[in-house]
């Protein structure tokens, strides 16, 4: 279980972190950021 939260943080972080800057706040996020999909 630990090894799965700790995965799914990273992958949330990272998504978070690759999302497109629209209007104020959080975007959408890049789902695809682990693949070169696009982002930030």
């Amino acid at each position: 279980m630990p090894e799965a939260v700790a995965a799914a943080k990273e992958y949330v972080t990272g998504a978070i972190a690759a999302g497109f800057a629209l209007g104020g706040g959080i975007g959408p996020v890049d789902h695809g950021w682990r693949f070169g999909a696009g982002g930030a």
